[in-house]
């Protein structure tokens, strides 16, 4: 019926409009104005109650996705710190675990166990918090299978304390790394699956969240539009409320994200964000042939520190040492916080070369470390940390995120057991190699005077076949691996400074060796036995004074005594080794630089050493008959010994072409296998001396 009415009233208010001369109301018309006008004015009143009504249900609903969006945020936020909280205390678990293998002293073993324990009863306290949450089903079946995975480690975790405090480190250590470390990694997996569902459940219940807050709008919008005139002023305010709810969600959503790639307390990206800048890094690596380098950085004691200043200022001292990483490095490099006290910087696209990246990374590790070191000002007084740093080299994409991870935390691991406030790197097999390292610099010091390194001797004769000198090599026999190559112990040797009293247990013998020739008739081409001597036994500062002592205390004559050095040595303090090298020329010691041509040598050295002999290279010989390269660089070698007056030698002739090709442009002196292989004291004398023999 009203829609009769208003057909009427237009009706009627167009005649009036265009109708010049108005006719008297009569009764009829003035009874359906009045009619009308009530109507009007119930329709302008019901629709203003439906506007009120559906403004009010739609401001409802909004404020209420406001709320459930809010609630959603904090929930997710708290369960993920939960979560990522029993994490950090799993993991602090295993390194306690690995504290109290590493540990000899009991009461330090106790005193880590309890810590073991503490832990232990953090990560309960914190589940029971998890679990007063109303988690849906999923979570609930992998939280589940996480403690049955947890239960498993809690078997492994006991039978290595109970190895450990049987003091069988060893067997302890094997059960931590291949039973507790990978049943470890399978839960710390569990644990990223979980915070992987969780921000999957987070954006789902958003994007339903969002859905039906559309709908709200829709209707609200629907309404307001039939109802403008009527509401114009509460029109305005509901869309300035959708406008302000719209903006809170964006910020919100916004939030979710944010919070699912950064660390909360810090800003810096947090694990996830780290794993797809290493897969993106690893790529690039792959496709460039180039190194870049990741560091696994530990502030040393911060449990300690955090205990003791409450956690409110462990949290400040966190986010000072987040700033200071982020400052310290490239704009193209990766910062991120792992939890805890862990960060990880990511180096990437060093440099094409490995030792380069390997310094670069080395240099970066040590100004961080400095930078960290210094004091810090917390709650108005000041406090000063050490860190550790492990570190990984990103070699052309040979690794995985996950591996550049497990092994940078490795190397890390490496640095705290070095001391703490240590950068250690992490090599392939880098617990083997130490271990062997160390074990043959054990056996090196353990069978030094007692007559396992004896010396065997390579005869140098003219074109004649006459014996003009003598070369001794040092060999090793091992008393359980038999005879072991100098090549695996002598760089060893000189980098532990074994090399020192090895040499000097080396020249013994040599002078032993000159004490029974001088008994024997020497040919007249005989010249000189000869030793090699490395760089740290020549940049003693008694060198000069040991030699000359060992002359006078066997009774030897020096002119027959040829000391060899290698080209390398040149490079460092040459004056040092100028002025040792002419007060042993004083007493008659000769001199020869052995491999020549594969160092630094330069004619400028040649004309200030006081030099009698050079020893031309064997890779140089290898293929001289053959290769014209080669035959060209020996041909200059020659020519260079002939213009500066000195002895010359072929190291490694083995062919009677090699022979005849150097007799031919001048060379007269060879030592090889086709003269003589290296041969002992007693055959060395019988050979080339018994008829000599008085």
């Amino acid at each position: 019926m009203s829609k009769y009415i208003i057909i009427y009233m237009i009706y009627n208010a167009i005649g009036n409009l265009f109708s010049k001369n108005s006719h008297p109301k009569n009764e009829a018309n003035i009874f359906m104005n009045k009619i009308s006008t009530k109507i009007l004015l119930f329709a302008f009143t019901s629709f203003l109650i439906l506007l009120l009504i559906s403004t009010a249900m739609g401001l409802k609903n909004m404020s209420e996705m406001n709320q459930r969006m809010n609630s959603l945020l904090n929930n997710r936020v708290v369960q993920t710190d939960l979560l990522q909280t029993m994490r950090n205390y799993a993991r602090a678990r295993t390194m306690a675990l690995h504290h109290v293998v590493a540990m000899e002293d009991p009461f330090m073993m106790d005193e880590e166990l309890i810590n073991f324990s503490n832990l232990a009863g953090k990560w309960i306290k914190t589940k029971d918090e998890l679990m007063t949450f109303d988690l849906d089903d999923n979570v609930r079946e992998m939280l589940d299978k996480l403690y049955k995975n947890g239960g498993v480690i809690a078997v492994a975790q006991r039978r290595v304390i109970q190895l450990a405090k049987e003091n069988k480190h060893k067997e302890a250590s094997m059960m931590l790394m291949h039973k507790v470390m990978p049943e470890q990694d399978k839960v710390m997996l569990l644990y990223d699956n979980i915070l992987t569902y969780q921000k999957e459940k987070s954006i789902e219940e958003y994007n339903t969240s969002k859905s039906e807050y559309n709908k709200a709008v829709n209707y609200v919008f629907l309404i307001t539009f039939f109802l403008i005139l009527a509401g114009v002023i509460i029109a305005v305010y509901v869309i300035r409320q959708n406008h302000l709810t719209g903006k809170r969600i964006k910020e919100d959503k916004e939030k979710i994200e944010y919070f699912a790639f950064h660390d909360v307390l810090t800003g810096l990206p947090n694990r996830r964000l780290l794993m797809d800048r290493l897969q993106q890094e690893v790529g690039h690596s792959k496709r460039l042939k180039n190194c870049g380098a990741v560091l696994f950085i530990d502030v040393d004691k911060f449990k300690t520190l955090n205990d003791s200043l409450g956690h409110k200022i462990g949290d400040e001292l966190i986010c000072q040492i987040g700033e200071r990483i982020l400052q310290a490095q490239r704009t193209d490099d990766t910062v991120s916080r792992l939890g805890g006290d862990e960060f990880v910087i990511v180096y990437p696209a060093i440099s094409n070369h490995l030792n380069t990246a390997i310094n670069v990374a080395e240099r970066m590790a040590n100004k961080t470390r400095e930078i960290l070191s210094e004091p810090y000002i917390l709650d108005k007084r000041e406090y000063s940390i050490t860190v550790s740093i492990g570190i990984t080299i990103l070699e052309n994409g040979s690794q995985s995120p996950d591996e550049l991870l497990k092994f940078s935390d490795a190397a890390l691991y490496e640095a705290k057991n070095a001391g703490r406030n240590q950068v250690r790197f992490y090599e392939k097999s880098m617990q083997e190699i130490a271990d062997r390292r160390l074990s043959t610099e054990q056996d090196i010091r353990a069978s030094l005077s007692k007559g396992h390194f004896y010396l065997n001797y390579q005869p140098q004769v003219n074109r004649y076949n006459q014996l003009v000198g003598i070369e001794s090599l040092v060999r090793w026999q091992h008393p359980d691996k038999g005879i072991v190559s100098p090549s695996n112990f002598i760089p060893i040797a000189e980098e532990s400074g074994l090399i020192i009293p090895l040499g000097m247990e080396i020249f013994d013998n040599i002078c032993l060796l000159l004490q029974k020739l001088e008994k024997i008739e020497l040919p007249e081409t005989f010249t000189s036995v000869s030793v090699n001597i490395s760089p740290k036994q020549f940049a003693q500062p008694d060198f000069v004074e040991f030699i000359i002592d060992k002359i006078f205390e066997y009774e030897i004559n020096p002119a027959y005594l040829m000391l060899e050095i290698t080209e390398g040595m040149l490079l460092h303090n040459i004056e040092d080794i100028i002025k040792k090298m002419k007060k042993l020329k004083e007493v008659s010691v000769k001199f020869s630089i052995d491999d020549f041509g594969t160092g630094y040598s330069s004619m400028q050295y040649l004309q200030l050493l006081p030099l009698d002999e050079l020893k031309i290279d064997q890779s140089f010989i290898k293929d001289v008959d053959t290769n014209r390269h080669n035959a060209a660089i020996v041909e200059t070698f020659i020519a260079i010994a002939n213009n500066l007056n000195l002895s010359l030698v072929a190291e490694g002739v083995e062919k009677e072409e090699q022979k005849i090709f150097l007799e031919k442009h001048g060379c007269h002196c060879y030592q090889g296998y086709l003269i003589e292989k290296p041969i002992t004291e007693k055959l060395l004398i019988e050979k080339y001396f018994n008829h000599n023999i008085n």
